[in-house]
C-alpha cells in the first residue's frame, strides 16, 4: 500500500499525548472528552542554515503532519476510557546528508487512556501509546512507547494546579519527565497556562467564536533509518523550540480550527549509531514556521 495512502487511512494518536504547546490545559483536564474526535495538525519550517564549520552553505528543512481519531466511553459520571488510532509523517530534508539519504518517515500509533473525576476537586488521566514504523512494524528496534499520568487540582474557580509525569521507551531513548505547573484565569477573557513541559501559552477570547494566543512550541522527531543507509539502522533526533501567534475559530459545537505562525530560536540535529551512541551533532539557525490544526467533534 502506498505510504501516503496508509497515513491518511490509519488515524491514530490520542489527545492525551499530543502535548501541543497550544492545547487548552483546562479543557484537557477538566471536561469530559467528546464521544468521538478526529483531528489533523501540521507544521512546516523554512530552510535553516547549519552553523557548523564546513556545513554553513547547507540547509535543513523540517515538516510534520499528524492525523488522529479518538473515541471516549463514559463508564459513569466520574470515570471513562479514551482509545485512539492515528498516523504521523515526518519530512527531514538535508540534501548533502553524509549519514543517510532517507527523508520521509511514517509512524502509526495505538493508544488508550483512563480518566477519572472521582476525587473531590481532582481530575486524573493515565495512559500509554505505542508507535510503529510502517516499514518495520514487527521490528521492536523501531518501536516507541510513551506514557503519561497527569492530575489537575481545581484550587479555585480561576486557578488549577498540575502534577504528573511522562515517560518514553524505545529507539535507545528512555526518559522520565515531571509534569508541573498551573493554569490561571484572571478574567473570563484571559487564560494563562504554565504547565511544563506540556503547555506554555496565554489565550485571549475575543468572543464565543474566536480566540487568539501566544505560545511556546516544542518540535521533536526521533527515528531509526533503514538498514541500507550509510549509517545502517542509525538513529537521528531533531529538536527545536519556537514562539508563535495563533488564532482559533470555533465553528458551532462540532468544528474548530487553529492557524499559527512563529519562529524557532535555533535547533539541533543529533545523529547516532544503531546502539544510540553519538556520531555527530549539528546546530542549525532559527527558522520561521507555519502550521494549523483542525478538530471535528461528534
Amino acid at each position: 500500500m502506498n505510504k501516503r495512502l496508509l497515513l491518511l487511512c490509519t488515524t491514530l494518536l490520542p489527545v492525551f499525548l499530543s502535548a501541543e504547546a497550544t492545547e487548552d490545559t483546562d479543557a484537557a483536564c477538566c471536561c469530559t472528552p467528546p464521544t468521538m474526535e478526529i483531528t489533523w495538525n501540521a507544521n512546516a519550517l523554512t530552510a535553516a542554515k547549519f552553523e557548523e564549520d564546513g556545513f554553513t552553505d547547507q540547509e535543513l528543512r523540517y515538516a510534520e503532519a499528524m492525523v488522529q481519531a479518538n473515541i471516549t466511553h463514559q463508564f459513569n459520571d466520574c470515570d471513562g476510557l479514551t482509545w485512539g488510532v492515528g498516523g504521523r509523517y515526518t519530512d527531514l530534508k538535508w540534501v548533502e546528508n553524509p549519514h543517510f539519504s532517507e527523508r520521509n518517515f511514517y509512524d502509526i500509533f495505538l493508544a488508550s487512556s483512563l480518566f477519572t473525576q472521582r476525587w473531590d476537586c481532582w481530575y486524573w488521566r493515565a495512559g500509554a501509546l505505542f508507535a510503529f514504523d510502517t516499514d518495520h512494524i514487527l521490528d521492536g528496534a523501531y518501536t516507541k512507547h510513551q506514557g503519561l499520568i497527569w492530575g489537575r487540582y481545581n484550587y479555585s474557580d480561576c486557578l488549577g494546579l498540575h502534577i504528573g509525569a511522562m515517560w518514553g521507551l524505545g529507539l535507545n531513548d528512555d526518559y522520565v519527565y515531571p509534569v508541573l505547573g498551573i493554569d490561571y484565569s484572571p478574567s473570563c477573557d484571559w487564560k494563562i497556562n504554565l504547565v511544563l513541559p506540556v503547555n506554555v501559552s496565554a489565550v485571549y477570547s475575543l468572543n464565543d467564536c474566536l480566540d487568539i494566543d501566544i505560545a511556546l512550541r516544542r518540535l521533536k522527531a526521533r527515528h531509526r533509518v533503514d538498514e541500507d543507509q550509510t549509517l545502517s539502522r542509525g538513529i537521528f533526533e531533531y529538536r527545536s523550540y519556537g514562539v508563535e501567534l495563533g488564532a482559533t475559530l470555533h465553528i458551532g459545537p462540532y468544528l474548530s480550527t487553529r492557524l499559527h505562525a512563529g519562529s524557532t530560536g535555533g535547533g539541533n540535529l543529533k545523529v547516532m549509531d544503531s546502539q544510540g551512541s553519538d556520531v555527530a551533532s549539528y546546530a542549525v539557525d532559527g527558522a520561521a514556521y507555519v502550521g494549523g490544526n483542525l478538530a471535528l467533534h461528534f
